[in-house]
């Protein structure tokens, strides 16, 4: 039976189409499918075991049949409407006109044709011709006539096919005063040769295919020419090997070296007369990250297929964590390396181009800052008060927090310099913040969240170039009673308190128990950005004593910092006095 009715589909003529029919489109109660049979597919499709693909050569409207056989070979249809759009593609340039040159009043002569341009899917009704110099015109496929105005023209010229689509290319036309050596000029565009790999191929350039603006005579010379041919006596010929397009570039050469240049277009085609696509813009190579996202469009547009239409990309090779989806490379690379990724153009014929491109996978950034919790009474700057550092596995009092106040809030301090730092706090309060201006704290800088019995995960990241450079996660409980069963909560010591303040020759000053003395330093700075560092400090526990005489200070305001290699650096202002 029919549980599920498909939905109508459209695709669109000489483009790749793809269908799965649904698994629960049939049902067998007393049974199991066993086949499907698909008719009524327009020309170019083909259905296999269930799946519908190719490219639709033809539009219109297709009533399409699918019939499900069970095991003992009965059978239930259901149909649906296929639609096939016919979408008109633009023509492409197949030849470039080189640039030329011509002198005031004198005669000039260019042939312009349609063969220039080739539509894929029509053909080409008229060619435009604009930007022109005065006194040169565009009739029945060629520019002539004598230009009044010295100056250097941009003509454009555009192909136009049958449903008004249009492609464009152009030149630059330069219009002398005088005519001292001007480079020969090619009279005309020579049309696109073809011919199979493997048979042999003659072509003779025309005569006067290069104009002298003197009168000259005009050597040719003859580049670029596939393996298998070679230029001889005013033709190309030989047997070409190697099927592709290939532009050949002809100079024409005056008696004093100057030249101008055209090219032929010559395509070597596969035994079954199909020429494969050809690469038009290089892919560049790419850098990334290991554990960053990594996108890369690739652009069916970079390459052409000259005699046909391309059928799709494929990409081979990438990066383990990257894939190739939707027209792009996308994914988050797992391991570092450089990657020759291969992306391979497929024709509506079979033919193929493939093309090469480096993904450099380097290790990520490592994470260096170290981030440090305090809480705070909340406030600003002028009420905040530090009340603790907290530690990862701290059970702490209620009550001792509330002495100094029942509204906190945390702040994180860096070892290095961040962009932002990112919170998010769970347990008894919740709170997801991203701060992006010193000091971080989990609320802002004057919010905060009222201190209550329960337990909290805290989790900081510090960022730097939208890159994670530092993450710390903590756990802490406020508890009633003591700290731990049995035992009392140490007594609360001010940290960074400076005393005395102002001083006259000696600062003391309580530090976290997370700056070792054998690695902390310190240094007095003046307003103006002079650092002198502290020769002399006598530790007792946590209590710096710094003997400032040596520095011979006078009367003002300086500014105490405190170093350590793997905590953030703490700036205090201090003041000197007599």
């Amino acid at each position: 039976m029919v549980v599920t009715k498909i939905t109508d589909q459209q695709a669109t003529i000489n483009r790749n189409f793809i269908f799965i029919i649904p698994t629960n489109t049939f049902q067998d109660k007393d049974g199991q499918i066993s086949r499907i049979v698909v008719t009524g597919l327009p020309s170019g499709m083909v259905a296999n075991s269930g799946v519908i693909s190719g490219a639709p050569t033809v539009a219109g409207n297709f009533t399409v049949t699918v019939e499900a056989f069970d095991n003992e070979n009965a059978s239930v249809k259901t149909q649906f409407l296929l639609k096939v759009l016919s979408v008109n593609q633009s023509p492409i340039v197949v030849t470039t006109i080189p640039d030329q040159v011509t002198v005031v009043q004198q005669a000039y002569e260019y042939e312009i044709t349609p063969n220039i341009f080739r539509d894929n899917d029509g053909y080409i009704v008229r060619v435009l011709v604009q930007n022109l110099p005065q006194g040169i015109t565009y009739a029945n496929n060629k520019l002539s006539g004598k230009a009044v105005t010295a100056g250097d023209y941009r003509v454009t010229v555009r192909g136009i096919d049958n449903e008004n689509a249009s492609v464009e290319t152009s030149f630059q036309l330069s219009v002398r005063t005088i005519s001292s050596n001007l480079p020969p000029v090619a009279t005309t565009t020579l049309p696109t040769q073809r011919v199979v790999a493997g048979n042999p191929f003659s072509y003779t350039f025309p005569q006067g295919l290069f104009r002298d603006p003197e009168g000259g005579t005009v050597r040719l010379e003859v580049t670029n020419l596939p393996s298998g041919l070679v230029y001889a006596n005013g033709s190309v010929v030989g047997t070409p090997a190697i099927a592709g397009e290939y532009k050949i570039v002809v100079r024409g050469y005056d008696s004093l070296g100057a030249f101008g240049e055209t090219t032929l277009t010559l395509w070597v085609a596969l035994s079954n007369g199909n020429v494969p696509p050809v690469i038009v813009t290089q892919i560049p190579d790419q850098d990334a990250v290991v554990g960053e996202a990594f996108s890369l469009n690739i652009d069916l547009n970079g390459f052409r297929d000259p005699d046909g239409i391309l059928f799709g990309l494929l990409v081979r090779n990438l990066p383990p964590g990257l894939s190739f989806q939707g027209g792009s490379i996308v994914g988050t690379p797992t391991a570092a390396g450089n990657y020759t990724v291969t992306v391979r153009a497929i024709d509506n014929q079979g033919a193929l181009v493939d093309e090469y491109f480096v993904i450099r996978v380097s290790e990520g950034t490592p994470m260096t800052a170290n981030l440090v919790f305090s809480l705070y009474k909340a406030g600003g700057s002028s009420s905040r008060r530090f009340i603790r550092t907290l530690r990862d596995g701290d059970r702490i009092s209620l009550s001792s927090v509330q002495s100094i106040a029942t509204f906190v809030n945390i702040f994180a301090e860096s070892s290095q310099a961040v962009d932002r730092i990112e919170f998010n706090m769970t347990g008894a309060e919740t709170q997801t913040f991203s701060d992006a201006a010193a000091p971080y704290g989990l609320f802002d800088d004057n919010g905060g969240f009222s201190a209550e019995l329960g337990a909290y995960k805290l989790t900081a990241k510090a960022i730097k170039a939208n890159k994670v450079i530092g993450e710390a996660t903590i756990t802490f409980t406020l508890i009633a009673g003591n700290a731990r069963i049995g035992e009392e909560e140490a007594e609360l010591v001010e940290v960074w308190s400076v005393y005395p303040n102002p001083f006259v020759s000696v600062l003391k000053m309580t530090l976290p128990d997370t700056y070792k003395p054998e690695s902390t330093t310190f240094s007095i700075v003046t307003l103006a950005g002079f650092m002198m560092p502290v020769p002399q400090v006598r530790w007792q526990g946590l209590e710096a004593e710094l003997e400032l005489a040596p520095l011979q200070l006078t009367k003002g305001t300086y500014l105490l910092q405190t170093s350590h290699p793997d905590m953030p650096t703490k700036v205090i202002k201090v003041l000197k006095q007599e």
